[in-house]
């Protein structure tokens, strides 16, 4: 099964949320920790009240940081990712 956006949605792969150190602690993801994913699925954009296509800032393939209140989990046999609307993309990481 693929999975392919609409709209002005974004599907992305969020990054690991836990951080493992040396001896093979694992520790949780911190309130504060910027939550990042790579892009790898998105629509074709948002249409304008003037039926003009609004293309979007970012790219699949694209590092970004997102809203993390947020995106809906979609689970696709193992892999879980998630869509978000374009407005919760905050930046590209370049």
């Amino acid at each position: 099964m693929n999975l392919r956006a609409t709209a002005n949605r974004v599907i992305i792969k969020k990054d690991s949320e836990e951080e493992v150190r040396k001896g093979g602690l694992i520790l949780p993801t911190s309130i504060n920790k910027q939550h990042t994913g790579k892009v790898i699925g998105m629509g074709p954009g948002k249409c304008s009240d003037l039926g003009v296509r609004i293309p979007m800032d970012f790219q699949v393939g694209d590092h970004v940081v997102y809203n993390c209140h947020g995106g809906q989990p979609i689970k696709v046999g193992e892999e879980e990712f998630h869509v978000f609307y374009d407005h919760d993309i905050f930046a590209v990481i370049e």
